[in-house]
C-alpha cells in the first residue's frame, strides 16, 4: 500500500508517554519493511513536534516487549549429544533438535541454522593471547542417523569470515551468516563462566619452564591448518627397544651420525640453558648416508620420512622461518643444500644468520602495522654435497656452524637402517623431555652445561662454538645414561675435531689471503704494457708492494662480499699498508698512465730465495759408492 494513502493519526505527547497507541499503529506495517521505514520517519517527526526527543528508544522498547526478547533468564539449549557437562544458557534463542531460531523484533520467527550448533570449549593461545572456540554441530536424522562434528575456529573467523565454516559442513550462507555469527558469540558470552577453557599453542617445544608440547595432555594445538601434518608427525611408533638397539650400532661406528644424534637431543636444552641456535652441517658425495644420518636424528622425535618431519632446502626463507618457529625447541632438519645452489644462491651466510638468529624478520600486515615476530631456540641440522661455509664467509656465520665432512659411506646397510627407523621412532625424545620436565633434573642439566662450557674454553675455539659444543656434550651424556646405556658419550676431545679454531674465524686474514690470490689471478690488470685491458694498479716486486687504485680495490672487495673499511683498519694495525698521514691510501703515478691516482699500497708476502739446485744422487751411495 503506498505510504501516502496511510494517514498518521495525530498523537499527543501523552499518547507517546502513557500509551502504546502510536507504536501499535506502526507495528501493523511490520511485514512491509520499506513502508515501515517511511512511516517511522513521519512518526518520528510528529513525536518531535510534540516534544518527544527519545522516540526511537521508545520504539525499540516496544519491539522488545512484543517479541519477548527480554525473557532470557532460564532459557536453555535442548541439544541431544552436546559435549558439555550441562545444557547451555541460550537467552533469546530457541535451540533444539530442529536447529537454532529466534523471534525477531517484530515477533516473527527467524531460522538461524537448520541443525543444532553451539560453542562448547574455548582455547586461549599462550603465546599470542588469541582465542579459539570448539564449535560442535549435529547433522542428519531419521534412518540415516546423526553425525556429530567438532571444529576449532578462531574467534576472528567467526566474527569476520564465518562463511568458511561451510567447508566443514555447517549450513551457513549469505542469508544467515550474520545471524549465525551473532548467535555463536552470544552463546559463548552467556556461558563464559561455564564453557571449559584450555590453553593452546601453535607450536611445539617449551611452554614455560617445565611444560613441553606435545608431551602434556592439557595444552591444545591450534595450528592444524598450517602445520597439522608436522605436529602429528611427532609421536611414537613401533617398538622402542628395536630403535634403541639399532641406534646403539650407529653410535659404535663413530661417524658424523653420532654428532647429529647428540645435536638432535641438544636442541631441547638450548632454551633452558640460555644458549643460541646453531647449525650443524654435514657435506660430502652423494650416497654416503648424509640424508639417513638426518633421518636418524629426526627419529628421536618423529616420523623421519622425507616430507613428514624432515624437509629440504626447497622452500622460501619465510617458510623456513615459520617452520623453525613451529618446531621452536625441536631440531629443524633440512636436507639437500645444493637445491639452493641450483637456484642461484652462492653465499649461504644469509641462510645461516636467518636461521641462527632465532627470530623472524619484521614484516608488515596488509591491514597495517607489523606482524608478530616469531621466535625459536633450536638446532638446525643440515646436509649437502658441499660446504655451507665458504672461504670468505664472515666470522659471525662461521661461529654459528659446526661443519663435518662425510668422505665415505657411513653405514654398511643404509637401506636397512632407513627402513627400520621409518617404522620405529619417537620414543627417545619423549623419554628425554619427560625426564627434563622434572625441575631437579633440569637444574642438573644446567650445571652440567656450565661445567662442560668451562672445560671447552680451554681449547682453541670461540665462546659461541663452545656454547654449542657444551649443549651437545650434555645432551649426549644424559641420553647415554637415560636411554642407550652404552658408555659411549661424546667427549671434549671428540668435539675438538669438529670445532673451528679462533684463527679460522679471522675474516680479515682470509680477506688478505684472498687478495693475494686475486692479484695473482688478475695479473693482466697490473701490466702497464697491456694497453687493451683496464689498469688496476702496479706490482713492485723489488720493494714487495702492490699498488691498487682505491676505487678498484673497493669495487672488487664489495663485489665479493668483503668489507674494505674493516680490512684496511686491520691491515694497518698489522703493518701491511704504506699510506699518507691520516689516510689509508697514498697518491701514485702508475706506469703507463697519465696523472696520479689514489692507491692502496699493500705489502706482498715474502717469497723465499731460490736455493742452489741439489745434485742428483740417485745412483750414489755413501762415500760416493753405488749400491
Amino acid at each position: 500500500m503506498p505510504s501516502e494513502l496511510v494517514p498518521i493519526p495525530q498523537y499527543t505527547k501523552d499518547d507517546f508517554t502513557e500509551t502504546d497507541a502510536p507504536f501499535q499503529f506502526l507495528y501493523q506495517f511490520a511485514d512491509k519493511p520499506f513502508l515501515l521505514e517511511q512511516m517511522l520517519e513521519r512518526m518520528k517527526s510528529q513525536a518531535a513536534a510534540v516534544g518527544i526527543r527519545s522516540f526511537m528508544k521508545l520504539w525499540k522498547g516496544f519491539l522488545k516487549s512484543v517479541s519477548g526478547q527480554n525473557e532470557v533468564v532460564g532459557n536453555e539449549t535442548d541439544f541431544d549429544g552436546i559435549p558439555t557437562k550441562r545444557q547451555l544458557r541460550s537467552g533469546k534463542y530457541v535451540c533444539d533438535v530442529n536447529g537454532v531460531s529466534m523471534t525477531d523484533q517484530f515477533g516473527f520467527t527467524r531460522e538461524i541454522c537448520p541443525h543444532p550448533i553451539a560453542p562448547v570449549r574455548r582455547y586461549k593461545n599462550i603465546d599470542t593471547r588469541e582465542e579459539y572456540l570448539d564449535i560442535w554441530f549435529r547433522k542428519g536424522f531419521g534412518e540415516t542417523g546423526y553425525r556429530d562434528e567438532t571444529i576449532t575456529v578462531a574467534k576472528d573467523t567467526i566474527a569476520n569470515s564465518i562463511l568458511q565454516l561451510a567447508r566443514f559442513g555447517v549450513v551457513v550462507n549469505q542469508q544467515n551468516a550474520k545471524m549465525l555469527a551473532a548467535y555463536l558469540m552470544d552463546i559463548e558470552q552467556l556461558n563464559y563462566d561455564t564453557i571449559e577453557e584450555k590453553q593452546s599453542v601453535t607450536r611445539l617445544g617449551w611452554v614455560g619452564d617445565h611444560v613441553f608440547s606435545p608431551y602434556v595432555n592439557d595444552i591444545y594445538f591450534d595450528g592444524e591448518d598450517d602445520f597439522g601434518a608436522l605436529f602429528h608427525s611427532v609421536h611414537t611408533e613401533g617398538d622402542e627397544k628395536t630403535w634403541v638397539d639399532a641406534i646403539r650400532k650407529v653410535r659404535k661406528e663413530k661417524t658424523a651420525a653420532r654428532f647429529y644424534l647428540a645435536a638432535s637431543f641438544a636442541s631441547v636444552i638450548l632454551k633452558p640453558c640460555g644458549l643460541l641456535p646453531f647449525l650443524m652441517h654435514t657435506w660430502g658425495g652423494t650416497g654416503n648416508g648424509k640424508t639417513v644420518a638426518l633421518m636418524v636424528a629426526a627419529s628421536v622425535w618423529a616420523c623421519p620420512e622425507l616430507g613428514e618431519y624432515v624437509t629440504t632446502y626447497n622452500g622460501t626463507r619465510y617458510a623456513q622461518e615459520t617452520t623453525a618457529a613451529m618446531l621452536n625447541s625441536l631440531p629443524l632438519c633440512l636436507d639437500e643444500l645444493q637445491i639452493q645452489a641450483s637456484q642461484g644462491v652462492k653465499d649461504f651466510d644469509d641462510v645461516i644468520y636467518q636461521l641462527c638468529e632465532g627470530v623472524s624478520k619484521k614484516q608488515g600486515k596488509a591491514s597495517g602495522g607489523l606482524r608478530k615476530q616469531q621466535k625459536w631456540r633450536n638446532v638446525i641440522l643440515s646436509t649437502g654435497e658441499h660446504t655451507i661455509i665458504k672461504p670468505l664467509s664472515g666470522g659471525g656465520a662461521r661461529n654459528r656452524v659446526i661443519e663435518i665432512e662425510v668422505p665415505e659411506k657411513m653405514y654398511s646397510d643404509l637401506v636397512g637402517l632407513c627402513e627400520l627407523i621409518n617404522h620405529n621412532y619417537g620414543f627417545a625424545g619423549k623419554r628425554f623431555v619427560e625426564w627434563l620436565m622434572v625441575p631437579e633434573n633440569m637444574e642438573r642439566v644446567k650445571q652440567m652445561q656450565k661445567d662442560f662450557y668451562h672445560e671447552l674454553l680451554k681449547i682453541d675455539a670461540t665462546e659461541k662454538q663452545v656454547g654449542s659444543a657444551s649443549a651437545i656434550l650434555v645432551a649426549d651424556a644424559i641420553a647415554t645414561e637415560l636411554i642407550f646405556k652404552d658408555n659411549m658419550a661424546l667427549t671434549v676431545n671428540d668435539m675438538k675435531g669438529v670445532l673451528l679454531t679462533k684463527g679460522d674465524m679471522d675474516i680479515n686474514q682470509k680477506t688478505l689471503d684472498w687478495l693475494y690470490d686475486y692479484i695473482a689471478s688478475q695479473s693482466i690488470h697490473f701490466n702497464p704494457d697491456n694497453a687493451k685491458t683496464e689498469i688496476w694498479g702496479q706490482i713492485d716486486d723489488e720493494k714487495g708492494w702492490a699498488w691498487i687504485i682505491r676505487s678498484v680495490f673497493e669495487r672488487e672487495l664489495h663485489a665479493h662480499g668483503l668489507d674494505s673499511r674493516s680490512f684496511l683498519s686491520w691491515a694497518d694495525r698489522h703493518d701491511l699498508l704504506d699510506h699518507e698521514q691520516g689516510r689509508m691510501d697514498r697518491k701514485k703515478r702508475l706506469v703507463g698512465t697519465t696523472g696520479t691516482a689514489r692507491c692502496i699500497c699493500i705489502r706482498l708476502p715474502e717469497i723465499p730465495k731460490n736455493q742452489e739446485p741439489v745434485e742428483n744422487t740417485d745412483e750414489i751411495g755413501i762415500d760416493g759408492l753405488p749400491f
